[in-house]
């Protein structure tokens, strides 16, 4: 009989966030989160391209700040958690930069822990062929 078993058996390490005085945590590697980024950075693209609309109305500006919140509160709720936008913004009135500075720091932590971990993972395995090699 053929057998697989997964090499490596530790449990994927997470990124530790506090805010707004909660502590969330998250596997920054796990697919949900990659595919949360990807549809952040797709929908971000449609949003600036009709911000880059010549002679909009205020109507129109409104409606793209509000679909930029919309986008920054979907993202948030898929990577830290269904409801995590609500507690972190509850009882606030909706403030664009506000969205984009959380939005950015998220996403400036995950880039972080990833790069350490990519380091990481790269001197043990320049370790490892020195040893072998």
């Amino acid at each position: 009989m053929s057998k697989f078993e997964f090499k490596n058996q530790e449990k994927p390490e997470f990124l530790k966030l506090q805010i707004n005085g909660r502590n969330y945590s998250f596997n920054p590697l796990s697919l949900s989160v990659k595919r949360a980024s990807e549809k952040f950075l797709k929908g971000q693209k449609v949003l600036m391209r009709q911000s880059k609309k010549e002679n909009l109305k205020q109507e129109e500006i409104s409606d793209i700040v509000y679909k930029c919140c919309d986008l920054v509160r979907e993202t948030i709720d898929l990577i830290l958690g269904n409801g995590a936008y609500e507690k972190i913004f509850g009882g606030r009135t909706m403030d664009f930069e506000e969205n984009q500075e959380l939005v950015t720091f998220i996403f400036q932590e995950i880039a972080s822990f990833t790069k350490n971990k990519n380091l990481t993972v790269h001197a043990e395995e320049m370790n490892h062929e020195h040893l072998v090699g």
